[in-house]
């Protein structure tokens, strides 16, 4: 189970923070319209997790997760 829990600032960053099988830590990024990207060191793997998506009509995100530079998959969740 991975939990989130971000903040959009009015200056366009994202702040919060991750817990999960891979890290547990602050997670920092930016938002411009609907576009978003995020990251986070993961101990477990000895890089930093870049979530890169886009904020859809209906409501969810949608993007891919990426690891030194590799494509790790794809996520979809709802907004709340």
């Amino acid at each position: 189970m991975q939990l989130y829990n971000m903040n959009q600032e009015a200056d366009g960053n994202l702040t919060g923070t991750y817990f999960g099988q891979l890290a547990n830590g602050a997670v920092a990024g930016a938002y411009e319209g609907d576009n978003f990207n995020f990251s986070f060191g993961s101990d477990a793997l000895g890089a930093d997790i870049t979530y890169t998506g886009k904020l859809r009509d209906d409501g969810t995100v949608a993007g891919a997760v990426s690891a030194q530079g590799q494509n790790m998959g794809a996520f979809t969740d709802n907004k709340q």
